[in-house]
C-alpha cells in the first residue's frame, strides 16, 4: 500500500471495489436531482423526485446500490450492515480530510481534457 493512501475493500454483492482517500485529502462525490427549466414535463419531474425522496424509497436505494443516505429519516429502513459499513459511512476524521467540488469555467475544461484523454488511451 502506498504511503498516505487508504484503501478499503466495499463489501457490496458486486465485484469487490477499493477507494482511496489520499492522506493530503480529496473532493467528496454527491448526487443530486434537479428539474431543468426546459424539461418537457416539470410536473411529472417534480413527482418523481418527491417519489424519490420518501424515506422508505430512499432506504431502499441505499440498500440496493450501497450509497451512503444523509437524511436521517431514511436510517430506520436502511440494512444496519449498511449503516454501520465505513466504506459506505466514512468516519468523521475521514469525512474532515474530503470537501465539495466547487465548479469553475477553468476546473470544467480541465475535466472535460483529463477525461477526453482518458477515453482516448
Amino acid at each position: 500500500m502506498e504511503r498516505g493512501l487508504r484503501r478499503v475493500l466495499a463489501n457490496t454483492p458486486a465485484p469487490p471495489v477499493q477507494y482511496v482517500i489520499p492522506s493530503e485529502g480529496s473532493e467528496y462525490w454527491v448526487d443530486t436531482w434537479a428539474v431543468l427549466k426546459s424539461a418537457p414535463d416539470p410536473v411529472a419531474a417534480h413527482a418523481f423526485i418527491d417519489f424519490i425522496l420518501d424515506p422508505k424509497i430512499e432506504g431502499q436505494e441505499a440498500n440496493y446500490t450501497y450509497y451512503a443516505n444523509p437524511e436521517t429519516d431514511a436510517a430506520p429502513y436502511i440494512t444496519n450492515g449498511i449503516t454501520k459499513d465505513p466504506t459506505v459511512y466514512p468516519t468523521q476524521v475521514e469525512l474532515a480530510k474530503l470537501e465539495s467540488n466547487k465548479p469553475t469555467p477553468k476546473g470544467q475544461r480541465m475535466r472535460d481534457q483529463i477525461f477526453a484523454e482518458f477515453k482516448a488511451a
